[in-house]
C-alpha cells in the first residue's frame, strides 16, 4: 500500500470541517489528538477499515504518515478543504412556465454528485455540474446546491440563487 501524509496544520482543517474541537497553538494539545483519533476512527469505520490500529498514529509525528495507508476519506477531505463554487442560473426573471439552467461553476476540485434544491419543494440529485428545472407557479426562488466533492458534501458551498417569476 502506499502512504499518505496529512500535515498538522491540515488535519486541523479536517477536524474543524466536522466540527471537532481544536487548540489555537501549532502543537498538539490534548483536546486536538483526543479529537483526532476519534475523527481518525469514525473515518475508518466508514471506509471499511478497522479502528484497531489508530494506535500506530504517533502523537508527536505531525505528518501523521500512517504505517500502511491513511484512510482515502481523511486525504479526500483535506483536498477538499480548497474547493469554492458559484451558482448561476439561466434566468432570473420572467413569466411561468420557465425552464431555468442553473450551472455551478467550481474551482479547486470537481463535484462527483450534486443535491439541488429548487426553492419550489423539489429536490434532485444529479452528476454533472448543470440541471433544469420548470418552474409553473409565479413566486420567487432561491435554489441552492450542494456538492459532494472527495466524498465529502460540501454543505458550507451550499450556493443560491435568485429566480423572480410572475
Amino acid at each position: 500500500m502506499s502512504q499518505s501524509a496529512v500535515s498538522f496544520t491540515n488535519a486541523k482543517v479536517a477536524m474543524t470541517r466536522v466540527g471537532l474541537p481544536t487548540s489555537t497553538g501549532t502543537d498538539w494539545m490534548p483536546v486536538d489528538q483526543a479529537s483526532w483519533n476519534t475523527f481518525v476512527a469514525q473515518q475508518y469505520s466508514v471506509g471499511g477499515y478497522s479502528a484497531g490500529p489508530l494506535q500506530g498514529l504517533y502523537p508527536a509525528n505531525y505528518g501523521f504518515v500512517y504505517p500502511g495507508e491513511m484512510p482515502q476519506a481523511i486525504t479526500n477531505l483535506v483536498a477538499a478543504d480548497t474547493y469554492t463554487a458559484t451558482l448561476a442560473a439561466s434566468e432570473y426573471t420572467g413569466a411561468v412556465p420557465q425552464t431555468i439552467t442553473l450551472t455551478l461553476t467550481e474551482t479547486n476540485g470537481n463535484g462527483s454528485s450534486f443535491l439541488w434544491t429548487f426553492g419550489d419543494g423539489t429536490t434532485a440529485t444529479t452528476t454533472t455540474a448543470s440541471t433544469t428545472h420548470d418552474y409553473t407557479v409565479a413566486g420567487t426562488y432561491i435554489p441552492s446546491v450542494v456538492p459532494t466533492v472527495n466524498d465529502f458534501a460540501e454543505s458550507s458551498v451550499a450556493v443560491t440563487t435568485n429566480i423572480v417569476l410572475t
